[in-house]
Formats: structure tokens, C-alpha cells, sequence
């Protein structure tokens, strides 16, 4: 309750003569500031959003490229554990080989390699995935990967016919449409997209090329134009790229030379050679790597290593980009890892194992290492291809995003 005017002395002269006053005006100031910051005089939609926030889980989503479907996990938020859920499977088209989630959290993206589509969902207040207008969208042959950029354009990697597929998302409905100029041409086989954390840029790796193409974004259209140099060398079968954080430094893995091609990036400026190789590299991978991400501080590369079924982890030097390896790398995951994802706290990270049906889950440690979860090996029963990992929170607006991948 707010003090009584009559309990404030009557003068601030008064209160400087006479001690007890002084303490007195404190007393009923800090009373006074504690009433009002109290949750009884807090904005109600605020403590609602905030009780909504603590009470809603992490939930990693799934795609099952055997089963053409999304798989849905609650996340121990102590130890990072996957837990079984209520929600879905929900289904996809054929042979879902990726999933994206979108920058605010608010949608999924799935690329379906056998349908040559891309299904896009809102996500529930409570998690579910409800179909966007308009799903599934054609895309091109055979999609492998998904990039989404802030600004709201997406970009699909079209294993099949060579070409990057370009769309911009509507905002509120999640629905797209595609950019000007899409699709776009590549090298042989494009395999993984991945984008600049500015938006400015998009990388793909292809695969049968054994190079990675660099475009520039028109930042009004999403339109993508190639940069001078543009396509570059890459190890033996280049097959998933990365930037970092920062957007200073990009890495590509090779699937059969086995290593990480890295390399520095350029400002994108018209006219301007983008990628410059980053003395060292590339750096030597476990067998047949498939995956790469960076974790959200930039100070850790994890590597998906397929044909060993072990996530390699690097310390990323800041200045340099260069890859060390971590102590005790490359870690066991299970057969056929294909992918790894990193949460938003950078705490946990989550293995795709495709060949095994298995999820792996770890925690990270300060200097890089994975330490295996108790009990956080999850047989899917199907073929997991990749994983996305978010917290969601509610309010009177609708979901919002408290963290993402």
C-alpha cells in the first residue's frame, strides 16, 4: 500500500535539521517505489506474458524423411533432454529432408525432396503446427535445404534441377510468394543453403561441383545476383555450409575429402570478390561429414560426421576464423549423423542420426566438448533428417518468440 500524504514531514527543511526525518523520507520513498514496481501495480499483460513465458516449454521439431512428417519433443529445460510430447506427428510431403524455423518463431519450414515441395506451418500457441495458406509451395527438384533471412525472404537449395528457389514470406500469415528473377542457377547439384546474419548474402554448397556459390540480396526484392569469384573452391563433394554469427567467417564441409573448407568473407559490394580461403584449411573432420552449424556465441563449430556417426567440435579463432579442434573430438552420436543444431542459450546441442532413427542430445561445456545427456538418446522410429529447437511464449498478440536456434 502507498503511504499516507500525512506520515511525509512537512517540509524538506525540516528533514534536513532532523535526523529521523531524513530516515523517515527514505523510509517512505523506498516504500513507495517498491509499491509501485510490486506486481499488484505491474501491467497485468506483462505478468501474463511473462507467467505464460516461464510456463511454456523448449520443443524441438523433428522432420522424419521415412515417415513424411514432423516429430515433436519437450526439452528438459535442466538438462536438455528430449521428452515425448502430445503434439503431432503432423504430416508433410514426401521424404522431408530439412526444417527451418523462421527468425520470430512464428513458422516452420519444411523442404520435401521426394514432392519437390516446401510445407509451411504457423506455430500454436501451445506448439502445434497449423498449415499456412497456401501449402505446400512448388519449389523445384528434389529441395535439400532451407535459409531464411530476416528481412523475410527464404531460399530453398534444389538438388535436382541446379537452382536456388527465391520467396518472400508474408508476415502475418507466413505465406509465400516468390522473389523476382527466382529461380536462381547454381553449381552441380546444390545441397545446403545458409545466409549472412544481416541478410545481405546467400551460400550454397554444391555438392557434385565440390563449390560454393555466393550471391548478393537485393534487399527490396530478395532477387540474388552472383559476386565476382563466385563460384569457389571447395574440398572433395561439398555438402553443407555455415556462417558465422558474426558474418565474418563461412564454412563449407566435404563429404569425401573429409575435411572443413573455411573461409573469410568481404563485405558483399558490387563488383567485389566475396570469399577469401582462411590460412590453415581446410581442417580435417571424422568421416564423411554432412552438417555443419556454429553455436550462437561464434566461439564453436560442430561438425555432423555421417559415415562415423560422431559430431566433431572446433574453437573458432575470432580474429582468424581458423578451426582447433576440442579435446577428446570427434564425439559418438549414433550411425548416419546428417545434422546438428545448437539451442539459442548455446547450452544443448541435438544430433540428427539418420541411418540409426536416432536423436542425440548433448551438453555443450565451456571449452566446446560434449558431454552425451543421461538418457537423452531418442529413437524416433523413423529417419530424423534435421532438428530446429524454440521456446515459445504466449500472449494476448498471439506466440512470440523467447528463444531459437
Amino acid at each position: 500500500m502507498i503511504p499516507k500524504l500525512s506520515a511525509i514531514p512537512p517540509t524538506p527543511r525540516r528533514a534536513a535539521r532532523d535526523p529521523r526525518a531524513r530516515r523517515t523520507v527514505r523510509a517512505i520513498a523506498g516504500a513507495a517505489m517498491l509499491a509501485l514496481t510490486s506486481p499488484a501495480f505491474a501491467d497485468p499483460a506483462e505478468l501474463t506474458a511473462r507467467r505464460a513465458c516461464e510456463d511454456v516449454p523448449a520443443l524441438a521439431y523433428v522432420s522424419d524423411f521415412a515417415r513424411a512428417a514432423v516429430l515433436v519433443y519437450r526439452i528438459d529445460p535442466a538438462t536438455g533432454a528430449l521428452l515425448p510430447s502430445a503434439l503431432g506427428p503432423f504430416l508433410v510431403e514426401d521424404k522431408p529432408a530439412h526444417i527451418v524455423l523462421h527468425p520470430d518463431g512464428r513458422f516452420v519450414y519444411v523442404a520435401n525432396w521426394g514432392a519437390g515441395t516446401l510445407s509451411g506451418f504457423a506455430i500454436g500457441r501451445g506448439g502445434e503446427l497449423i498449415p499456412v495458406p497456401g501449402s505446400p509451395f512448388v519449389t523445384a527438384a528434389h529441395p535439400e535445404s532451407i535459409a531464411i533471412l530476416p528481412s523475410g525472404f527464404l531460399y530453398v537449395a534444389n538438388y535436382g534441377d541446379d537452382v536456388v528457389t527465391g520467396f518472400a514470406i508474408d508476415p502475418a500469415s507466413g505465406s509465400l510468394a516468390p522473389v523476382p528473377g527466382s529461380p536462381f542457377a547454381t553449381g552441380a547439384h546444390p545441397i545446403s543453403v545458409a545466409a549472412s546474419p544481416a541478410g545481405d548474402a546467400v551460400y550454397v554448397a554444391n555438392d557434385m561441383s565440390s563449390t560454393v556459390s555466393a550471391f548478393a540480396v537485393d534487399p527490396r526484392t530478395g532477387a540474388l545476383s552472383g559476386v565476382s569469384g563466385s563460384p569457389f573452391v571447395t574440398g572433395d563433394r561439398a555438402f553443407s555450409v555455415a556462417v558465422s554469427p558474426s558474418g565474418r567467417f563461412v564454412y563449407v564441409v566435404d563429404g569425401v575429402s573429409s575435411d572443413v573448407t573455411a573461409f573469410r568473407r568481404d563485405l558483399v559490394r558490387q563488383g567485389r570478390q566475396d570469399l577469401h580461403p582462411i590460412t590453415g584449411s581446410p581442417f580435417a573432420t571424422g568421416a564423411n561429414p554432412a552438417g555443419v552449424t556454429v553455436d550462437p556465441s561464434g566461439r564453436f563449430a560442430f561438425v555432423a560426421n555421417w559415415g562415423g556417426g560422431t559430431v566433431s567440435s572446433f574453437r573458432i579463432d575470432p580474429v582468424r576464423g581458423a578451426l582447433e579442434p576440442v579435446a577428446g573430438s570427434p564425439f559418438a552420436s549414433a550411425p548416419g549423423t546428417r545434422a546438428v543444431r545448437v539451442d539459442a542459450t548455446g547450452k544443448f546441442l541435438y544430433a540428427a542420426n539418420i541411418e540409426s532413427g536416432i536423436v542425440s542430445s548433448f551438453a555443450i561445456r565451456g571449452d566446446g566438448a560434449l558431454r552425451a545427456i543421461a538418457g537423452g538418446a531418442v529413437a524416433t522410429g523413423g529417419q530424423p533428417s534435421a532438428v530446429v529447437v524454440t521456446r515459445r511464449c504466449t500472449d494476448d498478440a498471439g506466440p512470440r518468440e523467447a528463444s531459437a536456434p
